[in-house]
């Protein structure tokens, strides 16, 4: 299954105050560290996965609109293929249901403006009237945009 999400995170480390035992003189030691910019570009295509799965546990047809190319398809463990518009009407009548999503060991790889996340993803939900907790080998493509990274096909010119 593959996902898709725009969000910037930015992360910061706070060291508190330190006083001098000497003197008792108090100096301000806050300071705020960036992460590597290739390491805030993957927790940015993370944070996007995670917004699109949380946007299928919570149906919101819109959000998931704004996450994804114009042309992504999305390929079902069964092997199904569908347009997000199939896709997002199934999520959107209840046929599937998502009701919550782990993520292991994500892998990011980024490709210039694209990425490419991979890792096991466990969904519980209920699916065709089936319900249950899956292990998919997710393998998701996203491109960076204007408004964030989004999800998409994998490009044809990427060589893996």
């Amino acid at each position: 299954m593959r996902i898709i999400v725009l969000f910037i995170v930015m992360f910061t480390v706070s060291f508190a105050n330190a006083q001098d035992y000497n003197t008792g003189q108090v100096t301000d030691m806050t300071k705020e560290y960036k992460i590597s910019s290739n390491n805030t570009k993957k927790e940015q295509v993370l944070e996007a996965y995670k917004t699109f799965q949380q946007a299928m546990i919570d149906k919101d047809i819109k959000k998931l609109y704004s996450l994804v190319t114009e042309d992504v398809t999305f390929t079902h463990m069964s092997g199904k293929k569908q347009t997000k518009e199939e896709f997002f009407e199934e999520i959107e009548n209840g046929t599937l249901n998502y009701f919550k999503y782990d993520i292991e060991n994500p892998v990011i790889k980024i490709y210039d403006k694209y990425a490419n996340l991979k890792s096991v993803t466990t969904l519980t939900a209920k699916v065709y009237g089936m319900s249950g907790k899956w292990n998919l080998n997710t393998d998701a493509w996203f491109v960076k945009t204007q408004n964030g990274w989004i999800y998409c096909n994998k490009p044809e010119n990427i060589k893996k």
